[in-house]
């Protein structure tokens, strides 16, 4: 059994920055896991050790946020233009927040009903559109400042100015 957890550890430290590229180019678990040769919750389970994993919303938030939506008749409506949703295929259960936007310390917790809204699907691809392009921005600016580890700022490196450690 020991030498089964060291070979995954060693695994593990081979294929992350592989798994960590494939997120990045949006790729799925199940994916990941044809391409790698691991089963979905390993890397499930690598990827929230890593603080890379998408949290997402329980069965019972997800009813939760989907009766908040629905009106005496039984029809579900958009929460951003109130447009009618018939059938779940109409609509989409999506973070306030975009995940990649959120700060680390709050992606730890469980997300409850008001972190998430019910949106028809037009409005859930506007969001999505906002939120890739806010999340590459956030990217840009932590690229642009120096986190601490990390060496100097993309700025400093530009323009040749030396900076001194933390």
């Amino acid at each position: 059994m020991g030498r089964l957890r060291v070979q995954a550890r060693l695994d593990r430290a081979r294929l992350m920055p592989r798994i960590a590229q494939m997120r990045k180019e949006e790729r799925s678990h199940a994916e990941i896991s044809l391409e790698i040769g691991c089963a979905v919750s390993t890397i499930q389970k690598w990827l929230q050790e890593a603080g890379m994993a998408r949290i997402n919303f329980s069965a019972a938030v997800k009813r939760q946020i989907a009766t908040r939506a629905t009106d005496l008749k039984g029809d579900a409506h958009c929460e951003q233009c109130g447009a009618i949703c018939p059938t779940r295929a109409d609509y989409e259960i999506d973070h306030c927040v975009a995940e990649g936007v959120r700060p680390a310390g709050d992606r730890r917790r469980a997300l409850a009903a008001a972190d998430g809204k019910l949106l028809c699907l037009a409005c859930h691809e506007k969001k999505t559109r906002r939120d890739k392009f806010e999340i590459a921005k956030a990217k840009r600016l932590e690229d642009k400042h120096r986190v601490v580890g990390r060496g100097p700022t993309q700025i400093a490196r530009r323009y040749g100015i030396k900076q001194e450690g933390p």
